[in-house]
């Protein structure tokens, strides 16, 4: 009996040899560029999920309770309200802030009394620097002024029960 000796198919390319199933790791990292520039190419025509998503709720129902900071005038006024104020700090570069966007519209649905408001911290520096939103996303919830509860991060049930305890 004979013993048969397995050898690895092999690719070479001078005085490289590279083992064929290392081939599409290889090819994979070399062609990410590529499927960047296709994905940048079609996604041009027409917007993402993402921004579907959140144009779907840029009418008038939804703007009532949502507010977006426009000038640091209007802070107190927003926080000194007597009714349930969530602010969301913010980046338009931010990724995990997108990601929790869409939650954070749903919470309109969820909790209609509640007011939403959305500060951009690249506009306004001093108001996160004061209100401790050093990481973002950061979520602060007001009533009279008065802080009641915080939560950082992509944490959407932690952000639900923020609001839930402080519901009258």
């Amino acid at each position: 009996m004979g013993y048969r000796v397995r050898t690895m198919s092999v690719i070479c390319i001078g005085p490289f040899c590279i083992p064929w199933t290392a081939l599409w790791p290889i090819f994979i990292i070399l062609f990410k560029p590529l499927w960047r520039l296709v994905g940048r190419y079609f996604n041009r025509f027409g917007m993402s999920e993402e921004k579907v998503f959140v144009e779907q709720f840029k009418d008038t129902t939804v703007t009532e309770n949502y507010l977006t900071l426009d000038n640091e005038s209007e802070w107190e006024n927003v926080i000194g309200q007597d009714r349930l104020t969530l602010v969301r700090y913010t980046a338009s570069w931010c990724k995990p802030c997108k990601r929790i966007e869409p939650y954070f519209l749903d919470l309109y649905e969820k909790f209609p009394t509640v007011q939403y408001v959305t500060v951009d911290v690249d506009k306004f520096p001093t108001l996160a620097v004061e209100n401790g939103a050093i990481a973002i996303p950061h979520f602060l919830l007001f009533r009279a002024g008065k802080t009641l509860g915080k939560s950082s991060g992509v944490d959407e049930v932690a952000l639900g029960t923020l609001i839930a305890r402080n519901l009258d």
